[in-house]
């Protein structure tokens, strides 16, 4: 996984799908050293998602997990990116 700030108030992701049997990812996030949180749920085969909702000059930590009915993949290696001013 990969983060970069795009724009202020901007965060592009992306990620290699390597979960072929996948039903979904989860996409989640954390500011500062604070709990990671969902962003967003996103439909199988998703590799990019553009985080519009984030604060300027903050710094945040991204990660993914594929699901499917059987359960979820270990969680993608982690993003951290500071957004720009």
């Amino acid at each position: 996984m990969t983060a970069t700030a795009a724009l202020p108030g901007q965060v592009e992701l992306t990620w290699i799908n390597n979960a072929a049997d996948k039903e979904g990812v989860v996409l989640e996030r954390r500011a500062g050293g604070g709990p990671f949180l969902r962003v967003t749920t996103l439909m199988v085969g998703a590799t990019a998602y553009t985080d519009t909702h984030v604060e300027a000059n903050t710094t945040y930590t991204y990660r993914v997990l594929a699901f499917n009915l059987a359960g979820t993949s270990a969680y993608s290696n982690e993003a951290v990116v500071t957004t720009l001013p």
